[in-house]
């Protein structure tokens, strides 16, 4: 179970990431109720707690008590302040608290890592901001995928993996996309492009967007299929 102070980086880092949501939707964000709304509110729209094997249950209830003892030493330490109307707001104390560079995951794991993924999301996964570090990964990938078919720069705006990754037919005269690695049969150029598409809607849009928090193993996961993905490329001319 994650100590207090750790505890209390990811109550503030849920905070942050709820008040760049409220900015897009609502405006200036405050926070009724302690931490039990909050991680509600992240819960529908399935952003708090990855959906793999063990954050249910029992655990799950663990770590929301483990939070809410967070933020009430948020609130000790002045990382958090009650505002008249009953609700709570970040302090700029806090913000520079959750953006602290407090090393709490291993960067050894990324080790095995494609070296240009790993030189991308080491400092934001050395301080657990695990979302943050695979939105960059899939933006490294994709300017490179995008200048590896487009030298010109003129790449499409939507759809540039199906353009890039498309399987030409010899009989109707198309020709593969440029990603498209010659020395593949058939089935496996099929087998790339469902495995680029498969990885940009998974996880892609997810991670730039919403911010969810997301486990460190799974992000070592994550990371090390965007690090494959990549060492498709690298075999590309």
């Amino acid at each position: 179970m994650l100590d207090i102070p750790v505890a209390c980086l990811v109550v503030l880092k849920l905070i942050m990431a709820e008040e760049k949501h409220a900015a897009r939707s609502y405006g200036n964000p405050r926070f009724p109720g302690g931490i039990e709304p909050l991680l509600e509110r992240r819960f529908q729209r399935g952003a708090v707690f990855s959906s793999a094997p063990g954050y249910e249950g029992v655990l799950q209830r663990q770590v929301a008590t483990q939070l809410a003892r967070a933020w009430q030493w948020a609130h000790s330490e002045g990382y958090l302040v009650d505002l008249e109307s009953g609700s709570s707001q970040i302090t700029q104390e806090g913000i520079e608290y959750a953006e602290s560079k407090v090393r709490i995951q291993q960067v050894s794991q990324l080790r095995y890592l494609h070296p240009s993924i790993r030189a991308k999301v080491e400092s934001k996964f050395r301080t657990g901001e695990n979302s943050d570090a695979i939105g960059l990964a899939f933006k490294n990938i994709e300017a490179t995928a995008r200048a590896k078919a487009w030298p010109s720069g003129n790449s499409p705006t939507k759809h540039w993996i199906g353009q890039a990754f498309k399987v030409g037919n010899v009989q109707q005269g198309v020709s593969d996309g440029p990603l498209v690695n010659s020395q593949y049969d058939t089935a496996k150029k099929h087998a790339i492009q469902k495995m680029f598409d498969g990885a940009f809607g998974t996880y892609r849009n997810l991670h730039l967007h919403q911010d969810p928090l997301v486990s460190e193993g799974e992000t070592v996961k994550i990371l090390g299929q965007i690090s494959l993905l990549m060492e498709e490329l690298d075999k590309l001319p």
